[in-house]
């Protein structure tokens, strides 16, 4: 085994252990206020319960107090990442309203430290993708699922989870200065998800872009 696949390894390791810590502390939680707090419906079944929502473009359903989660459509589990940012969103969120105001990852808690690495795969990989063909970019946004917004010279917003907004920003270069492309979250972020998480967010959402 070499180096770079026993990291990948390993990083696969910490984060079923981060999915399984979430997940044993929400079976203890009220669904009712999960429910409240995340915006998402709790249908109270027999044996139970299911909450039932959006991830993005993908329909999931999340069993209680199992805590499976599985594509509605095909019946799997989603992938550990996806996984992640639902328990992580179950978790963190407390009902906060959206503020409607756009902030840089850099304004997260903690999160200067790490901006430029977080630009670095993400806004730096829209713009190796994109350069400044915005059409094809616009394109590939309407294509997600993304909502045009006023912000920046060209922006979509994406909704990943119901009180989970992101934004792709662009600012279109000219003669002296390349173009730029940003992922926005709304400034109630903290109260829905870590900054860790946010970084996950990030970088999904730029894999959708990218994907083939």
């Amino acid at each position: 085994m070499d180096y770079s696949t026993f990291q990948f390894r390993k990083r696969g390791e910490h984060l079923q252990k981060r999915i399984n810590e979430l997940r044993g502390k929400l079976c203890q939680a009220d669904p009712e206020i999960l429910s409240t707090f995340t915006g998402i419906p709790f249908n109270r079944l027999d044996s139970g319960g299911e909450f039932i929502f959006l991830f993005g473009q993908q329909n999931l359903k999340l069993n209680f107090p199992e805590l499976e989660l599985l594509n509605v459509d095909s019946k799997k589990q989603p992938n550990p990442l996806i996984q992640a940012l639902v328990f992580y969103y179950f978790h963190t969120a407390d009902g906060h309203p959206l503020s409607y105001r756009w902030i840089a990852f850099s304004e997260l808690p903690n999160g200067l430290f790490y901006n430029q690495a977080f630009q670095g795969y993400t806004g730096h990989i829209l713009y190796k993708t994109f350069h400044n063909h915005i059409d094809h970019f616009i394109n590939r946004a309407n294509n997600l699922g993304g909502v045009a917004e006023p912000f920046g010279d060209v922006a979509f917003r994406f909704q990943i989870l119901p009180r989970l907004p992101l934004l792709v920003a662009v600012w279109l270069g000219d003669d002296d200065f390349p173009p730029s492309y940003k992922i926005l979250f709304d400034a109630s972020i903290p109260h829905y998800l870590p900054t860790d998480a946010c970084a996950i967010a990030g970088s999904m959402l730029t894999g959708l872009f990218t994907k083939d």
